[in-house]
Parts: C-alpha cells; sequence; structure tokens
C-alpha cells in the first residue's frame, strides 16, 4: 500500500517521457526559460511535493482498513467510517443511546487516519491557491512552506491515527 505512491509516479515517468520524446512542443525552450528566469522550477517542485502529500494521505488509512476490512468482506469495504453504538440514557421513560465514530483499536485509528485526511481535504485550496499566487513572488520561500506543510500533514496524520491528541 505504502509503495503505491512511488508506482503512480514511475507509471507517470513511463508515460510522460515517451510523450515528451516524441511530441515536444516547439515552445518547449521558451517555456523553460521563463521559469528559469522567474525560479518557477520552485513551484513546480512545491506543486510536486502537494501532490504526492495528498496521494500519500488517501492511501495512508488503507494500512488500517487492511486490518479491519478482510478481502472477502465485500461492500463493508465501502466504508469510511466505523460507528459503535454507546450510552443509555433515561429520557422520558424510554432508553436513548447516541451513535458515534468508534474511537478503539484498529477501527479507531482507521477512522482517524480518514478524519486526517478529511483534514486535508477542507484546507487543500486554502493552502495550495496561496503557495501558488506567493510563489510568484517568492518561489524558493513557498517551497520551503511547502515542505514544511507536507511535514505537518505527515505528523497530523500519523501523530492523529495513533491516538487524538497526539
Amino acid at each position: 500500500v505504502m509503495f503505491a505512491p512511488f508506482a503512480l509516479t514511475l507509471l507517470g515517468l513511463c508515460i510522460a517521457v515517451p510523450l515528451h520524446v516524441f511530441t515536444a512542443p516547439t515552445s518547449l525552450a521558451k517555456m523553460l526559460n521563463l521559469c528559469k528566469n522567474y525560479d518557477l522550477e520552485y513551484i513546480a517542485l512545491a506543486t510536486v511535493i502537494i501532490v504526492k502529500v495528498v496521494v500519500w494521505q488517501n492511501i495512508y488509512p488503507m494500512i488500517y482498513k487492511a486490518r479491519i476490512m478482510k478481502g472477502n468482506s465485500g461492500n463493508l469495504r465501502a466504508n469510511m467510517s466505523i460507528y459503535r453504538v454507546v450510552g443509555s440514557e433515561i429520557e422520558s421513560g424510554g432508553v436513548s443511546s447516541h451513535v458515534v465514530l468508534d474511537d478503539e483499536g484498529d477501527v479507531g485509528m482507521y477512522n482517524r487516519a480518514n478524519r486526517s485526511l478529511a483534514h486535508l481535504t477542507e484546507n487543500l485550496v486554502a493552502f495550495v491557491l496561496p503557495m501558488l499566487l506567493s510563489g510568484l513572488f517568492y518561489p524558493k520561500h513557498a517551497l520551503v512552506l511547502t515542505g514544511v506543510w507536507a511535514a505537518g500533514r505527515y505528523l497530523h496524520a500519523t501523530g492523529y491515527t495513533t491516538k487524538y491528541g497526539s
């Protein structure tokens, strides 16, 4: 599972290199000079980092999914979250229960890994757009800050998966 991003990169290169060799536009040299003149290669590298973080964070929950949902689990594998019923309270003479995300063991780790992925999707545009815009003016800074962001995403996903609050 964790090698999938590398396999996808290799597949992409296997497609991109022949396309480049056989169909490279004549304007490619101009575009490369433009990138070099404005240090846009830093923005390109920052973009690669962002894509790798997104791919990794989408694959990361599968580690925990494999522990709780076996290959023969059928449609159960479509669940992004697993819930449990907790607490009973006496209300107006009846019993009331609540359904919450299960936070115990491998199931809890799976749920928190997916929640970290949801945090990424909630905030990705708010990071990418300013990074691209500021990168036009401060490309090296944008690359460094993208690296800091990537490390933060990794720490958030792995820490939050381990236990809430870590």
